[in-house]
């Protein structure tokens, strides 16, 4: 079961943040690597959207129950 991943807002600008740092201290190289792990994961969050852990924090937004916590292990491909 693949849905579409959304991600929110304040994240959008967490991720710019980091880009723009990893570029600073590293190099284009190290972010395009970077982006491609991000991206791969997000991919994978979507086309396994019962993997992570519940939350009850977030069981109050009306997500239907599927609001998990993902933790991305990009070495163990999850």
């Amino acid at each position: 079961m693949t849905r579409h991943a959304v991600i929110l807002k304040g994240a959008k600008s967490d991720f710019l943040e980091i880009r723009k740092y990893v570029k600073r201290q590293f190099s284009d190289l190290v972010w395009a690597e970077v982006n491609h792990e991000f991206k791969d994961t997000i991919q994978r969050i979507a086309s396994n959207p019962l993997l992570g852990t519940q939350l009850e924090e977030l069981a109050g937004l009306g997500l239907g129950g599927d609001a998990r916590c993902f933790n991305a292990n990009l070495e163990n491909g999850v």
